[in-house]
């Protein structure tokens, strides 16, 4: 039984996960926002910097993960450091998905 719950608990994660990123990148691009939608080393330091300060701690890196994500002003900035968690964080698939949402659903919060 508790498989079966972490199983679908996972599958849901994931589904609003691309369905965050999608719903944001189309808002995005229709917005005329394109080539600014593309991950910048910025973006990837500041994903390897919450890495290394988590120290793998998934506590942790959600309190980076808020931190960051309420600090953002700019839909585009948010949209990257999504893809930039998906890319480049150290998470296992499910929390990479889950803390990702977490900049699509900011970046079109301020869309």
């Amino acid at each position: 039984m508790d498989i079966k719950n972490s199983i679908s608990r996972v599958a849901k994660d994931i589904q609003a996960t691309m369905f965050y990123n999608h719903q944001a990148y189309d808002y995005l691009t229709k917005a005329g926002y394109h080539s600014d939608l593309d991950v910048t080393d910025k973006d990837k330091k500041r994903i390897e910097d919450m890495n290394r300060k988590s120290m793998g701690n998934l506590s942790k890196y959600f309190s980076l993960v808020n931190q960051m994500a309420s600090s953002i002003r700019d839909a585009q900035k948010a949209y990257r450091r999504g893809m930039a968690i998906l890319k480049y964080s150290g998470l296992p698939k499910n929390e990479k998905d889950r803390f990702a949402s977490v900049f699509f659903e900011k970046a079109i919060s301020l869309g």
